[in-house]
């Protein structure tokens, strides 16, 4: 993330924004530069999340009750360090999307919604 707390505070609104726009084009293609989301539900291991993330794409999760929310929740998968663990971007706690995640514990989170592909979306750069 970036260093400056007004540069962060771009990321967070951009981060809201993206969810909060995207997530009702699902069905549609979306304007945004990073084309449509999957339309096939990805894989909920470990392994191979930290691999579409590798591949430089994104992952949008909508989480149940847990670590992000007593609720409901979307959070951005944002990127993935070189020992495993998820960078998370949420719009609701600039704390949590400084934090490093183990991605299993983001999958056993993962909403019980099978709606329109939830609850976990991948979004690939343009051209992949």
């Amino acid at each position: 993330l970036p260093g400056d707390a007004p540069t962060r505070a771009k990321f967070f609104r951009f981060t809201s924004r993206l969810i909060t726009e995207l997530l009702p084009t699902l069905d549609r293609p979306a304007k945004a530069s990073w084309g449509s989301p999957s339309r096939r539900n990805p894989s909920r291991e470990a392994a191979d999340v930290r691999d579409a993330l590798r591949q430089g794409k994104l992952l949008v999760a909508l989480v149940g009750p847990g670590h992000f929310t007593n609720g409901g929740h979307f959070i951005l998968l944002r990127g993935v360090t070189a020992f495993g663990d998820v960078l998370v971007a949420d719009p609701n706690s600039p704390e949590r999307s400084l934090m490093l995640w183990d991605p299993q514990i983001i999958l056993n989170e993962l909403s019980s919604a099978r709606d329109n592909g939830a609850p976990l979306w991948v979004l690939s750069p343009p051209g992949t």
